[in-house]
């Protein structure tokens, strides 16, 4: 009997081991149509997992974006042996985890190990960029260029760079050799749109924003960079028209509420004016402007107590020169009768 009971015991752990031991296309396969927790099982299962094991339980991890775990196991893969993409994958995870110079030492290594690898460049270069090493990155980017110069993104993050440096005409080249490349990417299409403006070329502006929104008619800051030009046209209906239409598709956006009050205001709708200013403050309550905006509405429309009571709070939260909300307490004042108040403000402004 007591024979028996061991022969039982052997044979179950026998049929245990047996089931647990398939074949890595069985295992390929669980991964392929992802059921990681049945290949992580069996994978695990093994206690002496060879360089391959680990590396497929790092890759498991990875695809889930359980870095801390992936990052034990491609650290497991390295202590049997160098492996270019476990160290790939290490910087990537260093990344993600904001340890930033971690990853570049590590990105640094495998351009050393393989200095013809561009997508670990490119991925350096970001790194970089994100980092505002600016000279490390130009070289890099440049560097990419070099090597093959039909890659649209080196140019622009090349061109990312340069505005970070606050080179506006350097970036500009850079993205208008991406535009050559790719005259569909909306990304360097709004970088040249918003360079442009920033250079004060009106023209080449337009262009790239309205190439940009025939391609994304609802795009909210190329629309915004024609709204402004709009209102600096004084082109105030039209841009009601659009704004009335971005504020359906965004409709918590300051910018629309404040945009929208403006151009009403200065086609003397002072009601929908007023509107658009409160509903702005309902979503900004700290900006200032807001009231000062509202303070002279009440002022053109003779409610100076109104007027004068939003100048003041004006006065009292904002942080930055106020001659504007002095002047409108003045006027409200003057309008009141009372002189002397009038002229303090007035005074201050």
């Amino acid at each position: 009997m007591h024979y028996l009971r061991i022969y039982f015991i052997i044979s179950l752990a026998t049929q245990v081991s047996f089931a647990q031991k398939v074949d890595p296309p069985q295992i390929d396969k669980l991964i392929t149509t992802g059921q990681y927790q049945r290949a992580l099982t069996l994978l695990k299962s093994n206690d002496n997992a060879t360089k391959e094991t680990n590396h497929k339980i790092a890759d498991i991890y990875y695809r889930l974006e359980e870095y801390n775990q992936a990052k034990v196991y491609y650290k497991k893969v390295l202590e049997k042996g160098s492996d270019y993409l476990a160290k790939i994958r290490l910087a990537h995870i260093s990344n993600k985890s904001k340890k930033y110079r971690e990853a570049i030492e590590i990105y640094k290594s495998l351009i050393v190990e393989d200095n013809e690898n561009l997508f670990v460049q490119y991925n350096l270069g970001k790194l970089y960029l994100s980092q505002r090493k600016t000279e490390e990155a130009i070289d890099i980017f440049k560097n990419l260029i070099e090597k093959d110069s039909t890659i649209a993104n080196y140019y622009y993050q090349l061109g990312l760079t340069y505005g970070l440096k606050k080179k506006p005409y350097s970036a500009l080249d850079a993205y208008l050799a991406a535009f050559e490349i790719d005259s569909l990417n909306l990304n360097t299409i709004y970088k040249l749109a918003l360079t442009f403006n920033a250079v004060k070329i009106k023209d080449s502006t337009a262009i790239f924003t309205e190439k940009g929104l025939k391609i994304e008619p609802n795009h909210m800051n190329l629309n915004r960079l024609k709204i402004n030009h709009l209102r600096r046209e004084k082109k105030y209906n039209e841009a009601v028209l659009i704004l009335k239409k971005q504020d359906s598709i965004y409709p918590k956006e300051v910018y629309n509420q404040e945009m929208l009050g403006i151009c009403y205001f200065n086609i003397d709708s002072l009601k929908l004016a007023s509107i658009h200013f409160k509903k702005a403050l309902r979503l900004n309550p700290e900006n200032y402007k807001f009231y000062t905006y509202i303070g002279e509405i009440e002022l053109r429309l003779e409610n100076y107590i109104k007027a004068n009571s939003n100048f003041q709070i004006a006065i009292a939260i904002g942080k930055t020169k106020l001659d504007q909300e002095y002047f409108g307490s003045g006027m409200a004042y003057l309008n009141m009768g009372e002189n002397k108040n009038a002229l303090t403000f007035f005074e201050k402004a």
